[in-house]
């Protein structure tokens, strides 16, 4: 395919006359990256440097294929390029106008990964000394868009990864007060950290029970009313998980039957946001590892608890009830 796409680039120079524009040439330069030739990606971009240096697209499409590949030298060279770039950008140099919000979020997903504090590193693959990764770091920390969730998301998810608990959460504050959405993923991600028990007696059932109750502080506090279900059902299964069916019971009664928003009353006012809750995952997850469990009489109640459910949301919620009663109706049958 590229050796297809060289040979029409070169009729159309050769044949028709016709110079490729600064597209047709990104085209070719990405599609020598992923062909595993570098070299050929970088000779494009240096026998195009005129047009090619003043666009971003280019920029991003060249510095990504450098440190995507699988050869040391390219990575090293892609991160050296970084490097370069950034004191031109920091500088307000002739690169200035390759500054975008796509080019941060190449640079933050190829670092994030490689960076930890505990010491900091990078991998041998690249080059870079210790000043100079914090350099680039804070660079692209302090042009991240302000309502981009995506970059976001990378920042939370690398310092999860590193167990900086504290520091993923006041990145979130910071999603908030800049008014960006946090994705349900997000979100979750953080409950999920937030629940796993940190004490000596995190065997136990309070370990378990005292790390659910600080991910619940969490999830009232930021998350919103559409996301609960999803919430919460991480926080149900670690508890059904370690047997501690009274933790279980007070996340199922948490906002029973239907979660509100702050803003919305209790009639449901036109334009307040509810959901049902629980949801049917929920209490597909409850019933299956009470079954599991072999603890018929847990099984048993939450059996009950549906149909008070569906009863309670059958004309408010049609669509919910029914999902509910499918589930009912499986574990009924099987049940008996």
């Amino acid at each position: 395919m590229r050796e297809m796409l060289g040979m029409r680039i070169r009729e159309m120079e050769d044949l028709d006359g016709i110079l490729p524009d600064i597209v047709t040439r990104t085209i070719w330069m990405r599609a020598c990256f992923r062909c595993g030739d570098w070299v050929g990606g970088e000779k494009c971009f240096s026998e195009n440097l005129e047009n090619m240096s003043s666009d971003m697209v280019c920029w991003d499409t060249r510095i990504r294929g450098l440190l995507e590949s699988t050869d040391k030298e390219a990575v090293g060279r892609g991160w050296r390029l970084v490097g370069d770039l950034v004191s031109k950008l920091d500088g307000g140099g002739d690169a200035a106008h390759a500054m975008d919000g796509r080019l941060v979020e190449t640079v933050l997903r190829r670092m994030l990964p490689r960076v930890s504090s505990r010491p900091l590193y990078m991998s041998p693959y690249e080059v870079l000394e210790t000043g100079e990764i914090l350099r680039i770091f804070e660079w692209a920390e302090r042009n991240i868009s302000a309502d981009s969730g995506n970059l976001y998301e990378i920042i939370i998810s690398s310092l999860l990864r590193e167990d900086k608990i504290e520091e993923a959460l006041e990145v979130h504050d910071t999603m908030c007060r800049r008014g960006v959405w946090s994705p349900r993923s997000v979100n979750c991600m953080i409950v999920r950290a937030l629940a796993i028990p940190r004490t000596s007696d995190a065997g136990e059932n309070k370990g378990v029970a005292r790390a659910i109750s600080k991910a619940e502080e969490f999830i009232v506090a930021k998350i919103p009313v559409q996301q609960y279900a999803a919430a919460y059902f991480i926080l149900l299964k670690l508890a059904l998980q370690n047997r501690d069916y009274e933790c279980a019971w007070r996340l199922v009664d948490k906002h029973y039957p239907i979660a509100r928003s702050a803003t919305g009353d209790e009639s449901g006012a036109p334009g307040a946001v509810s959901c049902v809750y629980p949801s049917e995952t929920m209490y597909n997850t409850f019933l299956r590892l009470t079954k599991e469990h072999g603890n018929s009489q847990q099984h048993r109640l939450v059996l009950v608890r549906m149909t008070e459910h569906i009863n309670a949301i059958r004309q408010s919620h049609p669509a919910p009830a029914r999902r509910i009663g499918r589930v009912h109706s499986y574990y009924k049958e099987t049940s008996s």
